[in-house]
């Protein structure tokens, strides 16, 4: 009854662990009740996603409705800037869609980390480095200090820093 319940998503329901089990049930039930927990967390962790990406979608496309509604009810002219500022938005919409489909990929090769030893401070050193023209261009500055050696897998590692980095200097004034 309890394992119809879980496949049926209620993975609040667990299996009681009555005296006189075998040890064999008792482990079953374990397992069976340790399976619900983790299919409950991926459950929640998926709904936080969706409303996220919901969230993070609605304002971008919000923007560009808005200014594109405007300039055809000839309310603003469609001047260079209102386009390039719809352009943009439509940008942030493609680089979410992007991750997502970076994430199903990762979600579909199981995601094997290669762990090795991992400098931080020279993997922080080498994306500022690739970023320097645009944080010259912006008149942004980047400092890079510390000290920080991980068990990582360093393309991951390089991916998430440069990913933050990209999106600090992209949404910097």
């Amino acid at each position: 009854e309890i394992t119809r319940k879980i496949s049926d998503g209620d993975y609040g329901a667990r299996l009681e662990n009555e005296n006189g089990q075998t040890q064999e049930i008792a482990a079953l039930s374990g397992a069976v009740n340790h399976m619900a927990e983790r299919l409950e967390r991926q459950e929640t962790l998926r709904r936080r996603l969706t409303s996220d990406v919901a969230h993070e979608l609605r304002t971008p496309v919000a923007n560009v409705s808005l200014n594109l509604e405007m300039m055809l009810d000839e309310v603003w002219e469609p001047t260079k800037d209102r386009l390039q500022s719809c352009y943009e938005e439509l940008g942030r919409i493609s680089g979410i869609i992007s991750d997502l489909e970076k994430l199903r990929q990762m979600e579909t090769e199981n995601m094997n980390l290669e762990l090795e030893p991992v400098n931080l401070l020279e993997l922080a050193q080498a994306v500022e480095t690739a970023f320097e023209p645009d944080l010259k261009k912006k008149k942004l500055t980047c400092e890079v200090s510390g000290e920080a050696a991980v068990m990582g897998d360093q393309r991951r590692l390089h991916q998430v820093i440069f990913n933050l980095v990209s999106n600090a200097v992209k949404y910097s004034t």
